[in-house]
Order: C-alpha cells, then sequence, then structure tokens
C-alpha cells in the first residue's frame, strides 16, 4: 500500500475535516504516528500506521487561532462588544470567529492569501472578507468606502514583522484605536536566534519584546500589556499576545521579563 502525506492521511481518518485543521494539528504537536509524535505535515506515512491525538480536540472555534484571542480578551479585558474591528492575517478565520462569538459588531477579514477562510465565517453577514491584500499597502478606500471605521484590529501573520505592518494599522482604525496581536518570536528574532524555524531562548523571547516596545514607541503606540498563547506555534514554538494603544503606559520590563518565564515554565 502507497505511503500518503500525514495531513491527508488523518483527513482521511476522520480525525479532521480540514486540510488546514490537520497541518495546524501536526506543527502543534499532538500527531501521534504509533508511538512518535510527528510535526511535519508532509512526512508519509503507511496508511496502516495508528494514529492518535495526544489530546481531545477543541472545536468552540473554526480554528485554534480562536483559542489564542480567547485568551487576549481574559487578560487584557478589552470591549469587544458592538465595535468594528480588522482582522489581519485572517487566515481559517479563528480570531473572527473568537470576535464574532464575543459579539463583536463587524470584521473586515483581511489575508494575503485565497480560500482559505471558513465557509461558516465567509457566509456569515457580520463579515466582510478581503482576499490576495497585503495589509502592509492596505488603503482606507480599499475597506470603507462610505461605511464605518473600525476601532480595532487583530493580527496573527507569519514570514513578516510586526514592525513591516503595525504602522499602516494607523491609517485604517479610528484614533482611539487598540490593536491585539499575536507576536511570533520565529518572525522577529534575527537568523542566528532561529534554529530551523524554533526559538527556544527565553534570553531571545524577551529580546524580541523589548525590541517590540521599543519599536512601538518610535511612532508614538504603547505595548500596554502582554501574555502568551496557550497554544504553541508550528514545531512548537511559544507564542505571545501583545495589546497596543496608543496612550496609558507601557509594560515594564521586568513585567515582561516574568511573563516569559511564566510562559516557560506554563507550556
Amino acid at each position: 500500500m502507497a505511503k500518503l502525506r500525514l495531513d491527508l492521511l488523518i483527513i482521511e481518518k476522520n480525525l479532521f475535516d480540514s486540510r488546514q485543521k490537520a497541518q495546524a494539528a501536526i506543527m502543534e504537536g499532538i500527531v501521534m504516528v504509533g508511538n512518535k509524535i510527528i510535526n511535519k505535515p508532509g512526512t508519509l506515512i503507511n496508511q496502516d500506521e495508528e494514529i492518535t491525538l495526544t489530546r481531545p480536540l477543541e472545536e468552540k472555534y473554526v480554528s485554534r487561532g480562536g483559542l489564542k484571542l480567547e485568551k487576549a480578551i481574559i487578560d487584557f479585558k478589552p470591549e469587544i462588544k458592538d465595535k468594528i474591528f480588522l482582522d489581519i492575517g485572517a487566515s481559517t478565520g479563528g480570531f473572527t470567529d473568537c470576535l464574532l462569538q464575543n459579539e463583536a459588531k463587524f470584521v473586515y477579514a483581511v489575508d494575503v492569501g485565497y480560500g482559505q477562510i471558513d465557509w461558516s465565517i465567509r457566509q456569515d453577514p457580520r463579515v466582510k472578507v478581503i482576499e490576495r491584500c497585503n495589509a502592509r499597502y492596505l488603503e482606507p478606500e480599499q475597506l470603507y468606502q462610505e461605511s464605518e471605521k473600525a476601532q480595532a484590529a487583530v493580527i496573527d501573520v507569519s514570514f513578516i514583522s510586526l514592525s513591516k505592518i503595525i504602522p499602516n494599522l494607523m491609517n485604517l482604525l479610528t484614533t482611539d484605536f487598540f490593536i491585539m496581536s499575536l507576536v511570533k518570536p520565529q518572525f522577529e528574532a534575527g537568523r542566528d536566534k532561529v534554529k530551523k524555524g524554533i526559538v527556544l531562548s527565553p534570553d531571545t523571547h524577551e529580546e524580541v519584546i523589548f525590541n517590540l516596545k521599543k519599536f512601538l514607541e518610535t511612532i508614538n503606540l504603547k505595548l500596554n500589556s502582554l501574555t502568551y498563547s496557550p497554544v504553541k506555534g508550528p514545531s512548537g514554538n511559544i507564542e505571545f499576545l501583545a495589546y497596543i494603544t496608543p496612550n496609558n503606559s507601557s509594560i515594564s520590563d521586568e513585567n515582561i521579563k516574568n511573563l516569559v518565564k511564566k510562559a516557560h515554565h506554563e507550556l
């Protein structure tokens, strides 16, 4: 019997209903083949191999991204109800789903890709999907025309630094905005700090967040608060969530260090 890619095989075995969800679970490290965890979706596997999950699936949102944003909402306690949001890097729609479940009024779901967002999110009248769009160059006219401006943004982007994304968002939001952003050290740290796509060092995690804080201050924004994602990213990367506004005070360096330490202890 021919071997099959792991992401396709676990769909065939009815463990997942979409390739995006299958790949996310594999990269998170919860898919076990025999007695070994495999974290590369393209790994070829014998079709008769026993495949199990190391923990039950969470189906509250269309993707595990919803769990990440949920943690940010719990920890930061922002006002979500009746607000208009930008979701930058919407992908499958986990962040958008979480916002809608928390009674957001409307979400502009923006992604550089195409055809990724879950159908249940795509057809929701409270969502406008904007695909094949690089948020770095997004203009207000592409979004709003005569509609209201977004009051807040959420961000989950890969293969690009937040320093390339956030400045343009200031042109797209109302003046009293806030941003909740996933911080992925593997895309923020220098190449010498990233080994095979993974950042393990707490010192590097601290450095990434310190650098983000300093950058935000150069564009008159504040890193108000920080938490860590309850779900690891690809290849087991620890990721963080930042709460950013144009006012209030920045989180202290000491609190950043304590948060990074807690993340490494808990995860």
